[in-house]
């Protein structure tokens, strides 16, 4: 064996070695770089899909709705300040398995993602360009590669327990809470948000629009505003310049199911996500409602 060789060899060596001895890495950053590369790059082989933004991927679990049926294949596919655009839905969309005979599309409305900031959609753009080598790499490699993903000092340091708790799951979700939770922690942002830009009744209009073509394609649509805080949801209903009311009467008028969900049901640990354990109850909420409309759609 050549001397370059056995230098790597002792390299990799020490590194694990190391790993033995070093604290768990809190935030693997090639772990959540796979996580969001292989869910935007996912085949198209699912009948189950959620859709809209960050209220959306950490609110609504696979590890839930999945086993309700053996038949349900189910992904994720929110992303953060997702807005609800054409082209995202036709992202979205082609990710259903063309040979399904009943394809369910969950889509979360919040009133961000109703707004021209939102519409942008930027994250998941990033996430569409990514090389083809960086897709290979996250799809094969990633569960090699994490155990040599860089440490910052102060997570070297520091050994006491983050506040902030990020699960990524291979299904798209992010179970997440906070050990010292604080329910009107987004309050000020979400102010100031809606100060700097409204939703656009126009852009609601138009995913309205979207929606009921991809319900006439016989994809059952099912919408529902992600469950929050009461204070966070008076807030938006007074500021946003939306009206969720309207579109969900105009959704429910074009024939696609509307499902309504009580705040004081749920724990948020920001103001506006929900905990892990809420995550998990509306997940079987929904799931259930799924079950429902699957059989009765095999009758």
């Amino acid at each position: 064996m050549g001397r370059f060789y056995k230098l790597i060899l002792l390299t990799l060596l020490v590194l694990a070695v190391l790993k033995l001895f070093l604290p768990e890495m809190k935030n693997n950053k090639e772990l959540i770089s796979a996580f969001w590369s292989n869910k935007t790059h996912s085949s198209s082989e699912f009948n189950v899909i959620a859709c809209g933004d960050s209220r959306v991927y950490r609110g609504i679990s696979g590890d839930v709705v999945a086993p309700l049926n053996k038949q349900f294949k189910f992904i994720n596919l929110g992303y953060s300040s997702a807005g609800l655009s054409e082209d995202y839905f036709d992202f979205v969309v082609s990710k259903f398995d063309s040979n399904s005979k009943n394809n369910f599309l969950l889509v979360g409305i919040t009133p961000h993602s109703l707004t021209k900031e939102a519409f942008k959609n930027e994250e998941l753009t990033s996430y569409q360009q990514t090389s083809k080598f960086a897709i290979f790499r996250h799809k094969k490699l990633s569960p090699i590669l994490k155990y040599f993903a860089p440490y910052k000092p102060k997570e070297l340091l520091n050994t006491s327990p983050p506040n902030y708790l990020q699960t990524f799951e291979n299904n798209g979700w992010v179970a997440s809470d906070k050990i010292n939770p604080d329910s009107t922690l987004a309050i000020k942002s979400y102010q100031k948000t809606f100060s700097n830009y409204q939703a656009d009744n126009e852009l609601a209009h138009s995913m309205i629009d979207k929606l009921t073509q991809i319900a006439n394609t016989g994809i059952i649509v099912i919408a529902f505003r992600p469950p929050t805080t009461s204070k966070m949801s008076q807030l938006e209903d007074y500021i946003s310049g939306i009206n969720m009311e309207r579109i969900k009467r105009q959704l429910e008028k074009n024939g696609i199911k509307w499902l309504d969900f009580n705040n004081s049901d749920f724990v948020s640990y920001d103001g506006s996500h929900l905990n892990e354990t809420s995550a998990r109850k509306l997940s079987l909420a929904i799931g259930h409602q799924i079950k429902e409309t699957y059989f009765s759609q095999k009758q």
